[in-house]
């Protein structure tokens, strides 16, 4: 009996103290609001507060820094940083990134001046097209590898609206929430619009550098399996947009199935 005790407390000490010297995970997160962005309080936005939130949970330390876009891919795929969110799932970043579950589902569209024309019906139908593109992004497998488009590379959501705007550019792709909360927030609303059909729907995940994180990545997706069947995480996400930005309900975004 005292060396079952003995061995039980053992355990206790060295399963409390491999926790307390568990290390901090960085992650990158960018400009992508309403979702994710810098303000001068730090890291703000709906999956800032449910990464946070995930992480506690999963009662793993957690440092954000906001790093651009590109800057993040490179430093998560050499493991200078541990990972970076929101970010989509492609076949060539398999080979490099390690993925969580996904947290949230982005429509991308392509938004356009309101007097605009121009119609979508599939990938050949941008031949031609001069099309504002962020450094970095990807725009799903189809977009990415289609020829004929002529792409803008931008580094900012705003800009890429106003070179719209001014005729610069046919169309901006964007996430359709990030391109309404942005075209509201510089008064471009009246200005552009958006074409319903989406060019691609991809889900957004946290990646994490290859072959590293494997234990921190079975936590952090317990707690988002969990979060998904209470429903918390599309009620948060539109209870966020809905309370702080004039984002119609039909906007709303949805948990991938």
């Amino acid at each position: 009996m005292k060396t079952t005790i003995i061995l039980l407390c053992l355990v206790f000490l060295f399963t409390a103290g491999s926790h307390a010297e568990e290390r901090t995970i960085i992650l990158a997160y960018g400009d992508f609001p309403p979702y994710e962005f810098r303000s001068e309080g730090g890291a703000k936005g709906v999956l800032v507060d449910m990464v946070k939130d995930i992480f506690n949970e999963a009662g793993i330390p957690l440092e954000l820094q906001f790093i651009p876009f590109k800057r993040a891919f490179e430093d998560t795929k050499r493991g200078e940083i541990d990972g970076i969110f929101s970010f989509f799932k492609t076949p060539e970043r398999l080979a490099y990134f390690d993925y969580s579950s996904p947290l949230i589902k982005n429509e991308l569209v392509l938004f356009v001046r309101k007097d605009s024309k121009m119609q979508y019906t599939g990938i050949n139908s941008l031949k031609g097209k001069r099309i504002a593109v962020m450094l970095g992004f990807s725009y799903g497998p189809e977009f990415d590898a289609a020829t004929g488009v002529l792409r803008d590379i931008s580094t900012s959501h705003q800009g890429s609206l106003q070179k719209v705007n001014r005729g610069r550019v046919d169309a901006y792709i964007c996430d359709k929430v990030v391109g309404l909360y942005t075209a509201q927030k510089y008064n471009l609303l009246d200005e552009l619009k958006y074409i319903q059909k989406p060019v691609a729907t991809m889900n957004g995940h946290i990646g994490f550098t290859k072959e590293k994180l494997a234990d921190v990545i079975s936590r952090v997706n317990a707690v988002i399996s969990r979060m998904r069947q209470a429903g918390e995480i599309n009620k948060r996400i539109n209870e966020y947009i809905e309370s702080l930005y004039n984002v119609p309900r039909s906007e709303k975004q949805e948990f991938p199935s």
